[in-house]
């Protein structure tokens, strides 16, 4: 959650918790305390797999192999 200081759009910053979590690739606009605030969704694939790998460049791999991309 964030709160809005002023016009600059200058936010406070809050730790995040798993309600907080929402994965796509676009924006979503929620309603907290009568409040509009914008949040940004998680693009999944960009998530760390291992120490050199995305889960993006894992799903590829899988793909690769089995025959399907």
């Amino acid at each position: 959650m964030a709160e809005v200081i002023d016009k600059k759009n200058v936010y406070v910053k809050q730790k995040i918790v798993a309600q907080d979590i929402e994965f796509g690739l676009t924006k979503v606009i929620q309603i907290r305390a009568g409040q509009r605030v914008e949040g940004t969704q998680i693009n999944a694939s960009t998530i760390p797999y291992d120490a050199n790998r995305s889960i993006a460049d894992v799903l590829k791999q899988l793909l690769d192999n089995a025959g399907i991309a």
